[in-house]
């Protein structure tokens, strides 16, 4: 019994945790983890040079009016690409939460969201108020080099 109970103690000591940058769009909750986060900045300090697109655009709503109110930038990368995405109002970040905390999607969900979003989000993260749906950013990445970056490039072949 005092066996199972310091195996308890040591579990949640032990407990596996994520880091995640949470977000709000329009009062619509986002949580992205930190693993091919480079930096973060204000949008003022926006290079000149560099493209930025909106989060709102990589996940499908371009025809939808959306205000920023707090934007930042959001660069990502992994050695290969890197990208920078305007977030708006992050808050508690980086927060550390236990794996235990997040829900899994529900299978509908799951299955609207993979379909509809490229399997770009994996998670809930329920709090008093509210629930923020969880991002991979090594997916983020992706999608948003493999729809954006060919764009880009394909955008200065033709000058």
């Amino acid at each position: 019994m005092l066996m199972g109970v310091m195996n308890q103690i040591i579990g949640k000591q032990h407990e596996q945790e994520i880091e995640l940058i949470l977000f709000d769009i329009m009062g619509h909750h986002f949580g992205v983890d930190t693993t091919c986060i480079l930096s973060m900045r204000a949008i003022e300090n926006k290079d000149d040079n560099s493209d930025v697109v909106y989060f709102h655009e990589i996940i499908g709503l371009s025809d939808i009016t959306v205000v920023y109110h707090s934007p930042k930038i959001l660069v990502l990368g992994n050695g290969d690409v890197t990208f920078e995405i305007v977030i708006d109002e992050p808050y508690l970040m980086p927060l550390k939460v236990p794996l235990s905390d997040l829900c899994l999607l529900p299978k509908l969900i799951d299955s609207f969201l993979r379909t509809k979003f490229d399997s770009l989000f994996w998670a809930l993260l329920p709090s008093e108020n509210s629930i923020s749906f969880i991002m991979d950013s090594r997916r983020l990445l992706e999608i948003a080099a493999r729809d954006y970056l060919d764009l880009r490039i394909n955008h200065e072949i033709e000058k």
